[in-house]
Order: C-alpha cells, then sequence, then structure tokens
C-alpha cells in the first residue's frame, strides 16, 4: 500500500494535555472481579494517540451540542490493539477524557471527548514509536481490498493539494474571537475552534490521507471533511464543479432501481446492472450473510413512493430548485419562513437520521412529501433486521458514490484531468472546466434524465 512511503508521522493534541503526558510517568492498575491487578506502565505516544483520535474522528461527524462524538472501538483497536482499553480507561480515570458511557448495541457507540479544561491551541507531535507509527497510517489510509482509489487521484492529491495556512489561520482566529457564525450559523467554542486547529495543521504539515469507506464507497481526504468555509484558501485550482440539488436527485436513481428489483420496470442497461451489485454489496457488508439477503427481499416488496411525488420531485431537482420550491410551500402552508440553508438541514435530517426520533424537521418534510417521508420510514423500520435504520443513508451514499468514484472520476483519469474530489463535487483548474461539465452531464444528467 502507498501510505508506507510517508516517511514522518504527526498527530495533534492540546499543548495542556501534551504536557500532561510529557511531565509524569504514566502507570495503570487494572483491577480483576476477584481483586487481582496487575500494573502497566503506559507508552506515552500510546496516550498521545487516543486523544488525537477522539479529535480526529471529532473533526469527520458533528459533536452534539455538549461536544460528545460517538466512536465506535475500531478507531483505538486498529492503532493500539487489544491495548486501546487501557489507555483509554487511564485517561477517562485522570479526567483527560469524558465518556457518556452510553452504549446500545447496533443503535449507538460510546461517545468521547477531551476535557474542555485541558482544551486550548493544538499542537504538532513527531511519532517515534514505529509500531504506533505503521498502524496509525495504515488506519487513516485503510481502504476495502474490493473498493479502488485510482492511482492518478492518490498522486494529485498528495502533490498538490496545498491551502494557504496563514490565511486560514487567520480566518479561524478571526471567527473564534469574535464569534462569527459559519454557514450553517454555528459558531466556534474553544472545543471546535480545536478541531478546526487540527486539520489546517494536518493539512501545512503535509500529513494527508486518503481512503475509501466499505460502507458507502466514499472517498474520504483531508479535503472532504475541511469545513467548508476554509476550502476558499485552497491554493492552484480555480472552480468548483457539482450536482445541483445532489442528495434529492440521488433518491430519483434509488427508487429507480427499486422499481428494477420489484419487477415493475426492466434494466435499462449494463448500467444498472453495475449500480445494482455495487448497492448490494453494501447492503451484504453492514447487515451480513444472513439479515443482507433478508434486507434485499424486504427491499422487494417495501412500497415506493406515490408517481405523483416522484415525477413532482424529480422536475424539481432538474429544473428548478427543489429546496427553494419546499422553502415556499412551508411559508405557504404554516406561515413559517425558513432560509434555504435551515430547507437543506430539514431534507439531510429526514433522509438521514434515525426514524425514532420525530422533530419539527420530519413533520415539516411530511407536510409537503408524505408519501416521500413513508418510504424513508419503511426502509428505515425493516422488521426484525438489526441496524436496518442505517440503510438508507448509507444505499444513498452509495448511490452518490458510484456515480462519483465509479463512474466519472475514472473519465476524469482518462482525459488526465487533474482534480480534487470532495463526496459530491470536483475543485479544478480553469482550463479543464468545459470538458469536466461536459464528462459530468454525460455520466450523470443523461442517465438521470433516462429515469
Amino acid at each position: 500500500m502507498r501510505y508506507k512511503t510517508m516517511k514522518k508521522l504527526n498527530r495533534y493534541i492540546p499543548d495542556s494535555i501534551k504536557k500532561f503526558i510529557d511531565n509524569r510517568l504514566h502507570i495503570y492498575i487494572k483491577w480483576g472481579k476477584d481483586l487481582s491487578s496487575n500494573i502497566y506502565r503506559l507508552d506515552k505516544e500510546g496516550l498521545i494517540v487516543i486523544c488525537d483520535t477522539i479529535l480526529r474522528v471529532a473533526g469527520t461527524r458533528d459533536c452534539d451540542s455538549n461536544n460528545y462524538t460517538e466512536i465506535q472501538s475500531t478507531f483505538f483497536h486498529k492503532i493500539l490493539h487489544n491495548d486501546y482499553s487501557l489507555y483509554l480507561d487511564y485517561l477517562i480515570d485522570e479526567k483527560i477524557v469524558i465518556s457518556d458511557g452510553s452504549y446500545i448495541a447496533g443503535i449507538k457507540s460510546i461517545s468521547y471527548k477531551l476535557n474542555e479544561d485541558y482544551v486550548d491551541d493544538i499542537v504538532s507531535i513527531q511519532m517515534e514509536n514505529r509500531t504506533m507509527f505503521n498502524r496509525t497510517i495504515k488506519a487513516i489510509n485503510e481502504t476495502d481490498s474490493k473498493l479502488k482509489v485510482s492511482k492518478k487521484h492518490i498522486d494529485t492529491f498528495k502533490k498538490s493539494f496545498k491551502i494557504d495556512f496563514v490565511k486560514a489561520w487567520q480566518h479561524l482566529s478571526y471567527n473564534y474571537i469574535n464569534q462569527v457564525p459559519d454557514k450553517k450559523g454555528r459558531v466556534l467554542n474553544k472545543y471546535t475552534n480545536a478541531i478546526i486547529q487540527r486539520k489546517l495543521l494536518e493539512i501545512n504539515d503535509n500529513q494527508l490521507f486518503i481512503n475509501r469507506s466499505a460502507t458507502n464507497g466514499r472517498i474520504t481526504t483531508n479535503l472532504s471533511v475541511l469545513n467548508y468555509d476554509y476550502k476558499q484558501f485552497i491554493l492552484g485550482y480555480d472552480y468548483s464543479l457539482d450536482i445541483v440539488s445532489s442528495q434529492p436527485s440521488m433518491l430519483v436513481l434509488f427508487v429507480n432501481l427499486l422499481m428494477e428489483i420489484q419487477g415493475k420496470k426492466r434494466p435499462s442497461d449494463f448500467y444498472s446492472t453495475l449500480y445494482l451489485s455495487y448497492e448490494y454489496r453494501i447492503i451484504q457488508k453492514i447487515l451480513g450473510k444472513t439479515d443482507g439477503p433478508r434486507f434485499i427481499e424486504k427491499l422487494k416488496s417495501v412500497k415506493l413512493p406515490s408517481e405523483k411525488e416522484m415525477i413532482l420531485w424529480k422536475n424539481l431537482c432538474e429544473k428548478s430548485d427543489i429546496y427553494i420550491y419546499f422553502r415556499d410551500k412551508i411559508n405557504e402552508i404554516t406561515g413559517e419562513k425558513l432560509s434555504r440553508t435551515e430547507v437543506k438541514q430539514i431534507f439531510i435530517t429526514t433522509m438521514y437520521s434515525n426514524s425514532r426520533t420525530s422533530n419539527k424537521y420530519k413533520k415539516l418534510f411530511s407536510i409537503v412529501f408524505p408519501s416521500i417521508y413513508k418510504f424513508f420510514n419503511d426502509i428505515k423500520n425493516m422488521a426484525n433486521i438489526k441496524r436496518s435504520h442505517k440503510m438508507l443513508p448509507l444505499l444513498l451514499q452509495g448511490t452518490e458514490s458510484f456515480i462519483w468514484v465509479e463512474r466519472i472520476l475514472p473519465e476524469l483519469d482518462r482525459m488526465d484531468i487533474k482534480y480534487h474530489f470532495i463526496h459530491d463535487s470536483i475543485i479544478i483548474e480553469k482550463q479543464n472546466y468545459e470538458r469536466s461539465r461536459i464528462k459530468i452531464m454525460e455520466q450523470f444528467y443523461r442517465r438521470y434524465k433516462n429515469q
């Protein structure tokens, strides 16, 4: 794997935690149920890995209102193996790490955060332990063996992805000090400020990673997890190209696939077969050899949204702005005024959140698109199948990654177009704008209009 070419590895933790780690001997006593005990001397770099992992994972998903982030134990285990619990329990005992202690099998992982009393400016630490070095680089670049990331894509990213670090850092400091809200209306606290500091330092140190998820096929990089406000500081690339209303558009393709599965429509071409195989692989990966086939069988009978609603949805994605339509419709029905950003969040919440939780957003969505809302919930509530509530967002993300990673990006590679990729968009140089736009239209819009 290409990760072995990395010559150095830095990890990133708050300065106060670094001082805690540097200035004392770390001994952990683990007690057994029979009151027997074992004494462990903990390696400093293992403690650094735990703290860095908590911040790193927090940077890839939204923290809750108390700055907690759900983190699966595999994130720690991949680097520290079975010793991870010693390091994690020790840091919790020392009140460096705080846990909510809440775990529900198949539903919720334990959430963690660093103690905010120890959160200040992030510092970079070069790792020396070769075991930690190799395991960490492998973990952050890990890609399923059945999924590919092209060599051209990797080489272009690792050679040319750079930001204007000074301006980005100044922007972050100004927004934090002056409590300037981001595009979504969020203001920084010292914890979220530290998370972004970590991302910027990692890029500036050329600690670039690229991996592809086995659960939805998405490619994740330093760029894809970089907050939107900071993409303006990327150097050397002039234009961004994406698919307007991308997430709603993916629903049209997914419903069409289900029509083929249910025998209501014949597969149009070999493309359909590839797409179906791709989604089946995601289902098998998440649900396993027993529940996977059961879930597929239930998809064959799930009630699809009404034809009238799907035609409206498709036309809005294709010819208009579905978010503006929704905003105006809600204003007409309820008198409530929403911004386009708020509407987009309503769609994301309704499509991707657990069906067991009800909120204002979902009720608004159900008013405008009742049969689509019911369709979402039916898939999320497949009876007696654990983790079925996770499948709709993963399958929609799988649709997106199939279109982009399996269809569009290989075409751009063949045309020797250099790009940086962010899930549903590319950043390109000015001279490649028109060629790239045409290729995206060929691979997505022509296919989309055939649905």
